[in-house]
């Protein structure tokens, strides 16, 4: 579709002009709504022109225009929730799982997180470029995640030719990811970096031999990352045998073995620093343990979708009708051996298979899918089909750009205000050790070594993984997780760290499970021993800021070695 600069310009100032009134008064989303689509409708009845988008320099002044309203959005929509200081309990684990790594001392070397080293090595880069403030540190994936959506609209433009499709298909990626599922600094956003640039590359009208290079070592950086993703290389490798270079094989192993050579050097370096033992097991025995452990549950998508009904029901409404478009055009993609299309349907099962066979039912692990379904919208092919989408997806953003708007503003204009006032960042700075090098134990509110710029003693990291007896078991086996005759709780204690954190209570498989049992361990440090003090932080632990899950059962306790005198500051 072609539109002229004059109803461009019309659509746009009429599009500023509703936003403006739904600022002032929310109740007329519907008449805002009404509005753009009558504009969308105006443009489609009345504007045949071609020659706005046969001007090169004007088409990249208005995508560099998409471009910037789309990254306001993103920003707007993704940091509401800003002044929280945890959202995702993984986050924490990634933070201290990289800040001390280097090519001295290896991702799994002296901590265990499960994801890839790559991914490590990713966070410690932008926590060098945040300058280790976790408010910055969130700002700077916001930008990640909007090369995500720059390298999403232009694939959907190369496959469907349309620009409105394009800026729906954005709209609507954007809108989800705005939920507080999937508001933060995920792995699945550093992997869709690489996989939203090869599905790029896969639009791409003409293709050379050293895009399918480029192609498989992203997905091979991706699979460094986060360990499922090889789902997306099975895809690509059936797509390029099916329907690329057909039934060659030789060129099918040669992309392989690219594919290798980024695993083939962490392998060496890891043989070279004597643990490539831990490497292996992080790689294939605790991801086959891990996929041995979940079960799908179908219940869990109905879920998913309830809730993704009541914050938006247009977003709701959307994904059927793209996944609706999807299945009615599946066969006739196939039959008329549209590459660019197969190799969006390819994926697009791809993502359901990460779901469905991770087992765990954890709503991030479909931030692959909704990537993918939403470049579904290049299956709208009616018109109707195509402004019918838009409508919806401008319906859904215009309420979701409203409802954050102010809170969002004003997290984004008092960054160190909020940072300042974190719970866990606050109890850090008051903390004073009369010891320059002293140790910490977390079994839980792991920010809290992440201010102090400290190792956790335990090898595990992530406060759940102590609990999933695959991971402990296999840990303990190999050396690195220590443990006594009681548990590794136990061990840990014993050694007597300067500073403990942990939980008293946590939710073990939805369980609220008290701590004071043999399998698990008494938090109640100072009850036993007498060397160490219990430290009020019922100020931090009520703060309203600290968690946006209320969880009841999460607690701070803080125990110090009474030896060490002026810990707190007044």
């Amino acid at each position: 579709m072609v539109i002229s600069k004059r109803y461009l310009i019309l659509f746009l100032s009429n599009s500023l002009l509703f936003l403006l009134l739904l600022f002032l008064n929310e109740q007329l989303i519907e008449f805002v709504t009404l509005g753009v689509i009558l504009n969308i409708l105006a443009i489609y009845i009345f504007d045949n022109s071609s020659t706005y988008y046969n001007n090169v320099r004007k088409k990249k002044k208005y995508q560099i225009l998409i471009f910037f309203l789309l990254g306001f959005y993103l920003l707007i929509s993704q940091n509401n929730f800003l002044h929280y200081e945890i959202i995702s309990i993984d986050v924490p684990s990634y933070l201290v799982a990289s800040q001390h790594v280097s090519f001295e001392n290896l991702p799994f070397e002296s901590q265990w997180e499960s994801k890839g080293p790559l991914f490590i090595y990713l966070y410690k880069l932008m926590q060098i470029f945040s300058g280790k403030s976790l408010v910055l540190f969130k700002i700077l994936n916001d930008f990640l995640l909007f090369v995500i959506v720059i390298f999403l609209y232009l694939t959907a433009l190369n496959i469907s030719k349309d620009h409105l499709i394009s800026i729906g298909s954005s709209l609507f990626f954007i809108s989800i990811v705005s939920h507080e599922w999937y508001v933060g600094e995920l792995s699945e956003i550093y992997c869709l970096i690489f996989l939203s640039i090869v599905t790029y590359i896969s639009s791409l009208e003409q293709k050379k031999k050293i895009h399918y290079t480029i192609s498989i070592l992203l997905l091979s950086f991706s699979t460094l990352i986060n360990q499922s993703t090889i789902l997306f290389l099975l895809s690509y490798l059936v797509y390029f045998f099916l329907y690329i270079e057909k039934y060659n094989l030789k060129l099918l192993f040669r992309l392989i073995f690219i594919f290798s050579i980024p695993h083939i050097f962490f392998l060496v370096l890891y043989i070279i620093n004597g643990i490539v033992d831990i490497y292996l097991i992080n790689y294939i025995f605790l991801t086959f343990g891990y996929v041995q452990e979940g079960r799908f549950e179908f219940n869990e998508v109905l879920i998913w979708l309830k809730r993704i009904f009541i914050f938006n029901s247009f977003l709701f409404y959307t994904i059927f009708l793209i996944t609706f478009s999807v299945f009615i055009n599946f066969f006739k993609t196939i039959k008329e051996q549209n590459k660019k299309n197969i190799f969006i349907i390819f994926n697009i099962f791809a993502s359901v298979f990460i779901y469905i066979i991770g087992g765990h039912n954890y709503v991030h692990h479909l931030y692959y899918f909704i990537f993918f379904i939403s470049l579904g919208g290049i299956f709208l092919l009616t018109k109707f089909n195509r402004y019918t989408f838009l409508a919806v997806v401008i319906f859904a953003a215009s309420q979701i750009l409203v409802s954050t708007f102010s809170t969002s503003i004003y997290n984004l204009s008092n960054t160190e205000k909020i940072q300042n006032e974190y719970p866990l960042y606050s109890l850090s700075q008051e903390i004073k050790i009369n010891k320059k090098e002293f140790t910490t134990l977390a079994f839980d509110h792991l920010l809290l070594l992440f201010y102090l710029d400290k190792d956790n003693e335990s090898y595990i990291i992530h406060p759940f993984n102590n609990f999933e007896e695959y991971i402990v078991e296999l840990l303990v086996n190999s050396g690195k997780l220590k443990s006594n005759e009681l548990s590794h709780f136990s061990y840990y204690v014993e050694s007597e760290p300067d500073l403990i954190v942990c939980n008293p209570r946590a939710i073990v498989l939805g369980v609220p499970t008290k701590l004071d049992g043999r399998d698990y361990f008494n938090c109640e440090i100072s009850d036993y021993k007498k060397n160490y003090i219990k430290i009020d932080t019922t100020k931090f632990n009520d703060d309203p800021n600290f968690h946006f899950y209320n969880d009841p059962y999460r607690e701070i306790s803080l125990f110090i070695k009474t030896s060490e005198k002026n810990w707190l500051s007044n």
